[in-house]
């Protein structure tokens, strides 16, 4: 089962920092859940407004699963410093989480969430680039699990 969920995790985190961008109306990723004995379920993220919390400026994230239905929901908040974006959940307003982190080097550890099914650490494996298909190039991190379940 913990390597069903390793291989859960390092998909979900690859496919998340290759659509990496800066948070700004419209952008969008795609992203897949699953594997092993679990269907793959895809979703898309949108960035969809924005919204005050404490006086900071957060991007409304909305997501939608395209093979369920048409609808847009709001799964989260968002906000860009120092090239670290960082969520909020509706449900969760006063916990911050780092979403994602571009500083980092190879060999550095970061704390890493998602909701649905894990909440520990990561080490950096590896730091390269990717060039997208309308020519841009985008830094790529590589993560290898070293907590389950934190």
């Amino acid at each position: 089962m913990k390597k069903i969920i390793f291989l859960l995790v390092q998909i979900a985190f690859i496919a998340s920092v290759y659509s990496q961008g800066f948070l700004k109306q419209g952008l969008t990723w795609n992203n897949t859940n699953g594997g092993s004995f679990t269907q793959y379920t895809n979703f898309t993220y949108r960035v969809n407004g924005d919204t005050a919390i404490n006086s900071i400026n957060y991007k409304i994230i909305k997501e939608n699963y395209p093979d369920r239905d048409s609808n847009w929901n709001t799964s989260f908040y968002a906000r860009e410093e120092n090239n670290k974006w960082y969520f909020r959940f509706p449900n969760k307003i006063k916990e911050k989480k780092l979403l994602y982190d571009y500083n980092v080097n190879v060999g550095d550890t970061v704390s890493v969430y998602s909701r649905y099914y894990y909440d520990g650490n990561e080490t950096v494996t590896a730091v390269d680039s990717v060039s997208l298909e309308n020519g841009e190039i985008r830094k790529r991190i590589h993560f290898i699990m070293i907590t389950i379940y934190g």
